[in-house]
């Protein structure tokens, strides 16, 4: 779920992505001394140009974490340092992990993703002309319930959950016929996660703790609103000031983007999940893959993956935010480089980041940004 900036209730956020000039894949590049110390010299800049109390950065070669490291402060009040260790809210990344469970539950034979929505929850709108392909490659045309008026300060008043998100569903028709086009919503993996529910038997939450998390060996994941140690405070910066974000229910994110992780649990994650640890490599390729429009067209999107390009190499990746999070998760399949970059700040956007650690490791020409489709919060 990335989530409307605050500051600009109407705004969009630039998603990630990478288009630049290279000829040939550039093996995984191990940073050096000298990398290193331009890395640490880079981030604080960028910091401090965008008022942002922390960042934690990740940076693995091959499955293996190269670097990784913490820059400012997870709460400024107590003036707590940020560790590679520390929590952050990873907002949409959250995505990720909903499409992961959805294919574990078609490979342990419980639903089909031709099923319609009808099958799981027959109440909800539009249920019966929807499918879970189309949830998952976010094709449906529901609209988004973040973008609803007035979303912040609903969920900074209320404790949320599937009933009151589903209320502020109801009364907008589809955009679109299920298939037909691509847009982004938040409501797509709401239902996803109450489907996981349905077809385990078991809640979001104890579905992902048990099924995802423990067998990755993600011991420093949980959902918002579990008290934790090390977790990292949210921040907006209004006016130039830094000011604590209002908190966010773990009900109105979801499985959308609930999700509280470190640098380390996210690579974790990654290798898990490409590997065959989680589920098949097949079903990664596919979660992985662009989905196909209804006129044959390919889309950006896979289940919780976005495509794109570094040069010649392919880009997967998505990014997430919340109230006073943005959070980046990036892989380079050919070169084996992921990046990871968790910020407590809504002033900075994470690719920026992102893109000067690859301008050090992989030196190129300025990569340029691309519009993309990760509506942020409303307000």
């Amino acid at each position: 779920m990335l989530l409307r900036n605050p500051r600009r209730s109407a705004s969009v956020l630039v998603a990630f992505a990478f288009a630049t000039s290279l000829a040939v894949a550039a093996p995984c590049p191990s940073p050096s001394a000298a990398a290193r110390a331009k890395i640490d010299a880079v981030v604080p800049q960028l910091m401090a140009k965008a008022h942002v109390p922390g960042v934690a950065l990740g940076v693995a070669c091959n499955g293996r974490m190269v670097f990784a490291q913490g820059y400012g402060f997870r709460n400024l009040a107590q003036h707590l340092p940020v560790a590679p260790e520390t929590r952050f809210q990873i907002g949409s990344i959250t995505k990720q992990f909903t499409a992961a469970a959805i294919l574990q539950l078609r490979a342990a034979g419980k639903l089909s993703l031709d099923d319609h929505v009808a099958r799981f929850l027959p109440h909800f709108p539009h249920a019966s002309q929807i499918t879970l392909r189309e949830l998952l490659n976010q094709t449906t045309g529901l609209y988004n319930y973040t973008e609803a008026p007035h979303f912040v300060a609903t969920a900074d008043h209320s404790r949320g959950g599937f009933i009151p998100i589903t209320a502020l569903v109801a009364p907008h028709p589809l955009a679109f016929a299920p298939g037909t086009k691509w847009q982004y919503s938040n409501t797509n993996y709401i239902v996803l996660g109450q489907i996981v529910a349905a077809a385990s038997g078991e809640s979001y939450a104890a579905y992902m703790q048990t099924h995802i998390f423990s067998p990755a060996g993600m011991t420093a994941t949980r959902l918002i609103g579990r008290p934790l140690p090390d977790t990292a405070e949210g921040y907006n910066v209004v006016s130039g000031k830094v000011v604590p974000a209002p908190p966010l229910p773990e009900a109105w994110a979801g499985s959308a983007g609930a999700i509280v992780s470190t640098v380390g649990d996210l690579e974790r994650w990654d290798q898990a999940v490409s590997d065959g640890k989680l589920i098949s490599k097949a079903d990664y390729k596919q979660m992985t893959s662009a989905g196909v429009l209804t006129n044959g067209q390919h889309d950006t999107y896979g289940f919780g993956w976005m495509l794109g390009q570094y040069g010649s190499q392919p880009t997967v990746w998505h990014n997430g935010g919340t109230f006073g999070f943005l959070a980046l998760n990036a892989r380079l399949p050919q070169s084996g480089l992921d990046i990871i970059v968790l910020t407590n700040s809504t002033a900075l956007p994470p690719w920026n980041i992102a893109h000067a650690v690859l301008r050090v490791l992989m030196p190129l020409p300025s990569p340029k940004s691309t519009k993309g489709a990760d509506p942020a919060f409303g307000g």
